[in-house]
């Protein structure tokens, strides 16, 4: 029998913004298909509130923005000077270390809307009927350990690490790269940034 270790990803923002309401929007947390509109590193990308998760082989990366700001510029509700505005962001990655550097990501729980993305000139950079999917399974992401990457109900988005028989749990090691704080409380895993 597998077991599964999961992990509950809840960004806990302190935007104005996103601290007193619920994001709506409906693209968040779908796992977009690179057909060449990103970075060739990645594979997949997700909104999350303020910012993009970008899925890449054995690495996560998260890309923050100054959500607030945005959200107050966006309703008019600014108070600074408007002549000089500056975004803030803030970007970091998630290594898992001595992991299979090209694991297979494999998609599932397609969804019905797709993306299109015609930006420049350049035609040949362009990707037309981009498929989201719900859930990416990272395949052999260790030796007998799939990661499934996916968007829950309750929490927002989740991963849960599948372990298979007879297979070493204690290969799982993960390294953050470029926050400027991390540590352990209650339990919970707090990754402090400069947003």
């Amino acid at each position: 029998m597998k077991r599964i270790i999961g992990f509950t990803l809840i960004f806990m923002l302190a935007f104005s913004g996103y601290a007193k309401k619920k994001k709506t929007n409906s693209t968040l947390y779908q796992f977009i298909e690179n057909k060449g509109q990103f970075h060739p590193n990645t594979s997949y990308r997700t909104e999350i509130p303020s910012g993009y998760l970008f899925l890449e082989n054995a690495t996560f990366t998260y890309h923050f923005y100054d959500g607030s700001l945005l959200e107050n510029l966006h309703h008019g509700t600014y108070q600074g000077d408007t002549t000089n505005i500056a975004m803030r962001y803030h970007a970091y990655k998630v290594k898992f270390l001595n992991a299979n550097e090209s694991p297979k990501l494999i998609p599932s729980k397609k969804r019905s809307n797709y993306f299109n993305f015609f930006i420049g000139n350049d035609k040949s950079k362009w990707a037309g009927k981009v498929p989201a999917y719900e859930a990416v399974t990272y395949k052999d992401l260790y030796p007998g350990i799939d990661l499934i990457m996916y968007k829950h109900e309750l929490d927002g988005l989740k991963y849960d690490i599948t372990v298979a028989p007879n297979a070493d749990a204690s290969q799982i090691s993960v390294n953050y790269d470029g926050v400027d704080s991390i540590y352990l409380k209650n339990g919970k895993l707090y990754v402090i940034t400069s947003l």
